[in-house]
């Protein structure tokens, strides 16, 4: 394995616990007492490095709240593709959400407490 490939693999890794560590502080502190400065104390790095990985609280909420989606999508689709009654997979599906819903205590806070349509409209405008 070349010096490249272990660079990029620990940066994967650093991202990964720069999430891990902003996901236990939202979800222990609620979303909107949590900033920057909290996380990278909690993730052991200096303020600066969060900024090389996100470019503010936003960006790394999104990011997780991104992550839970693909969990949600990939049940959703799971119940979608089986060969219940059109009926029964509604059914399923609500309970799907449900249950992710409740297992998965980030994306209920972003989604009850957070206006989503003001974080995405001030993603589009600085993209």
């Amino acid at each position: 394995m070349g010096v490249q490939e272990r660079k990029e693999r620990e940066r994967e890794q650093r991202r990964h616990d720069i999430l891990e560590s902003a996901r236990h502080m939202f979800i222990q502190h609620g979303i909107h007492q949590v900033s920057m400065e909290k996380i990278a104390v909690e993730a052991e790095l200096a303020k600066g490095t969060l900024y090389l990985y996100f470019r503010n609280r936003d960006e790394l909420l999104m990011a997780l709240v991104s992550e839970e989606m693909e969990v949600l999508v990939a049940e959703l689709e799971r119940v979608a593709a089986s060969k219940y009654r059109a009926d029964r997979k509604i059914l399923r599906g609500v309970e799907a959400f449900y249950t992710f819903a409740t297992e998965h205590q980030l994306f209920y806070q972003v989604m009850t407490q957070v206006n989503v349509q003001s974080m995405i409209d001030g993603a589009s405008s600085e993209g």
